[in-house]
């Protein structure tokens, strides 16, 4: 198992940005790997999963790269006044990982916290491209937390609430009406402070016709849990 740290001139961001990856050993010539982009956290960055998880443990044996970027506290949106963190991990980094390394169009994505909704919003706007989406302890319902913060939240999204751009409920809704659709996965703990409002997403989502399963157990908003759930996410998307 390789474990590469990378500093990427994007485009979107118009700017240098650092991404770790783990790739397997072993691979052969002219053999493509699936790719789980794993989504980091309000306030932590592309090295967090690897500080406080096992993930390159996880994946040492299996045939699959994970591609760990770094998003800032965007919730992996353009920014109203910073950078287009949506554009960077939505369409240009699968495109330079699959121009880069040994990587297929077999797409995964999955997040904790801030992580968790980026990880779904990017799955709802493009249906298409992923296989399967899961969110740890994702901040799924945002219309209550931009109390918590209005002003940092303003400077990410602007002044007005878009349903479309920023409410998981709407963009499920919407992409509910693709043809070809990703799995769902969706974990909470029940001591989590963001816990009702995945039970609230869980009981949206049940009335969609998406492949969806959902799991909750004692827990709360820690790594600790986000650790046995990624191990768990690993073998329910097959490896």
């Amino acid at each position: 198992m390789a474990h590469i740290e990378m500093t990427y001139r994007s485009e979107q961001l118009a700017c240098d940005t650092d991404i770790n990856l783990h790739l397997p050993e072993g691979i052969q010539k002219g053999e493509r790997l699936p790719v789980l982009y794993l989504l980091h956290g309000l306030g932590s960055g592309s090295r967090s999963w690897d500080k406080y998880t096992a993930i390159g443990r996880y994946v040492r044996n299996k045939k699959i790269i994970v591609v760990m970027p770094y998003a800032g506290k965007s919730f992996y949106m353009n920014e109203k006044y910073g950078l287009n963190y949506y554009d960077y991990i939505a369409k240009e980094l699968p495109d330079m990982v699959e121009a880069t390394f040994p990587a297929s169009d077999r797409r995964f994505i999955a997040g904790a916290s801030m992580g968790g909704y980026g990880a779904f919003r990017i799955a709802f706007k493009n249906p298409g491209r992923y296989e399967w989406a899961a969110s740890f302890s994702g901040a799924l319902d945002m219309k209550p937390l931009l109390k918590l913060d209005e002003k940092r939240y303003e400077l990410i999204a602007g002044s007005e609430f878009v349903p479309e751009e920023q409410d998981l409920f709407t963009m499920a809704e919407l992409a509910d009406q693709s043809p070809v659709k990703p799995k769902f996965y969706q974990w909470c703990g029940t001591e989590d402070y963001l816990y009702k409002g995945n039970v609230k997403f869980k009981n949206f989502m049940e009335t969609l016709s998406f492949d969806y399963t959902y799991a909750e157990s004692p827990g709360d908003h820690s790594w600790v849990y986000w650790d046995r759930e990624i191990e768990k996410t690993l073998k329910l998307f097959g490896f």
